[in-house]
């Protein structure tokens, strides 16, 4: 929705506009000498309101200072429309400046104070009423059932396990702000979270931390996998909420999976009633015999057998999943210690091929930004130009840190102006330059770090557009095209 000044902002915002045409048209200039109904400082203080009124807009608008700032500067401030609260701000102070000089003008001391309290409530009152949304009492009744049917179903979990029990939570999500799976919202998953204060949930780790990087790759691994995993790890069950998988009917982006369950774990396509049938067939009849269901069918838990991790009659098969998990993960790049998942040394022997999908991405990769789409050439991917509409630098942001002396060995070419300039390649606080020609070639640059470096930062020499420069209709700012991007240690 669209921001609202309301009634009394939305005055205050015209009076703004006001002040500030007739200041810059009019000749007079304010002076204390002028009469004796002229206020310099509350004409100063209008005019002060106004320039900060009007610059934020220009700044605040659709393809004004802000696409500048972006383009010119950097394009990591986002949601500049959120400004509107500040203009509201301005806009609502110049009417109470306005209210506070007529008080003063025009009423007795002794009243003062009096009038400028009920004024004040008055406005206050009106203000509340004029922002503040209509309820909508069907919507409100809806999402009460909803809430009271997750709390008792929550409640039922917490009523069969011990206080602090984990409980592992499919499909992932990250947090915050993750995009929609299926009809799984961002924030969906932290129901859990809400409603129980007993129970430890897989929800909610950071975005780009070790954590949240380890729950976003086991999630990837054939259910039998990461049940082992889990199960290693002590959680008790799995918590399961059908709107992240496909129910009935097809879904035109999974065809291409159709055959590939791989793929379709990959791209969010498996359906509810495989991932329940795995589910089931990973922990066992008895267990999956134990599964609840949500009052409104939306929401399933199954309890899972955690390994406890001490002396006991079961110490040998515990040992051995212990070790089968340590299988599994390893070539996600983790091993469990005590139940922890801790990332291992190494693990950098794949490179990052920018050729291949981000779900492709070798472990250690937790992100790429700065990149644009695939570059396809007679059907083939030959890599990814840097872009400057989305970011000034390549940023390869890494899931664990660099080692301490590597080699980085990229595959790039330049395009336009580009080609025989320098890239500058930036580790910590170490910057390096390599010249690229405009044909594919490989090179290498040796890196001793001080300390443990989680990026790598590449820094075109001129980014261009192809639709200024040619013609085309190319809207992009490209430099460097990128196809390989190897890391190996010394």
């Amino acid at each position: 929705m669209s921001a609202s000044l309301g009634l009394i902002g939305s005055l205050g915002f015209l009076l703004l506009m006001c002040v500030l045409v007739f200041t810059l048209f009019s000749a007079r200039t304010p002076s204390p000498n002028h009469g004796s109904h002229q206020n310099p400082a509350f004409k100063l203080r209008l005019q002060v309101l106004a320039v900060l009124a009007f610059s934020m807009v220009l700044l605040g608008t659709v393809g004004g200072g802000s696409s500048l700032f972006a383009m010119l500067i950097s394009t990591s401030i986002r949601s500049w429309n959120r400004i509107s609260i500040f203009i509201a701000f301005v806009s609502v102070l110049a009417i109470m400046l306005c209210v506070d000089t007529l008080i003063t003008k025009s009423v007795k001391p002794a009243y003062a104070c009096p009038l400028g309290a009920v004024l004040a409530l008055m406005l206050f009152t009106a203000g509340i009423y004029d922002q503040t949304v209509r309820p909508c009492h069907s919507c409100n009744s809806s999402n009460q059932t909803l809430a009271s049917n997750d709390a008792a179903f929550i409640h039922s979990i917490e009523t069969t396990l011990q206080p602090q029990s984990a409980i592992y939570q499919l499909p992932y999500m990250a947090f915050p702000e993750s995009s929609s799976v299926n009809g799984l919202g961002s924030y969906d998953q932290a129901r859990g979270l809400l409603h129980s204060s007993q129970l430890r949930w897989s929800f909610g780790g950071m975005r780009g931390r070790t954590g949240d990087w380890f729950y976003r790759k086991l999630a990837l691994l054939p259910i039998d996998q990461q049940v082992v995993i889990i199960k290693a790890m002590g959680f008790s069950g799995i918590y399961l909420d059908r709107r992240g998988y496909i129910g009935d009917g097809i879904v035109q982006r999974c065809i291409p999976f159709a055959d590939n369950k791989k793929k379709r774990i990959e791209n969010d396509c498996l359906t509810v009633i495989e991932i329940e049938r795995d589910i089931a067939e990973a922990v066992g009849a008895s267990f999956s015999q134990q599964t609840m269901v949500s009052k409104d069918a939306q929401l399933t838990y199954t309890p899972v057998k955690p390994l406890r991790r001490q002396s006991g009659e079961n110490e040998a098969q515990d040992l051995i999943d212990v070790s089968l998990a340590d299988g599994y993960l390893k070539p996600i790049g983790f091993k469990l210690d005590k139940g922890i998942p801790l990332q291992i040394e190494g693990g950098f022997e794949e490179p990052l091929d920018l050729r291949k999908g981000n779900l492709d991405f070798p472990h250690y990769v937790g992100a790429v930004t700065g990149l644009s789409g695939f570059t396809v050439v007679n059907g083939v991917n030959e890599g990814r130009f840097s872009d400057s509409m989305e970011a000034k630098r390549v940023i390869i942001w890494l899931s664990k840190p660099l080692p301490k002396k590597f080699t980085l060995q990229i595959q790039a070419a330049a395009a336009g102006p580009n080609v025989g300039k320098p890239l500058k390649v930036k580790v910590g606080k170490l910057v390096k330059e390599i010249v690229i020609n405009d044909k594919f070639s490989m090179h290498s640059l040796t890196f001793d770090t001080i300390g443990s470096e989680y990026k790598i930062e590449f820094t075109p020499a001129e980014p261009f557009s192809p639709a200024r420069r040619w013609g085309a209709g190319d809207t992009r700012f490209l430099a460097v095209q990128f196809a390989q991007i190897a890391i190996q240690p010394e």
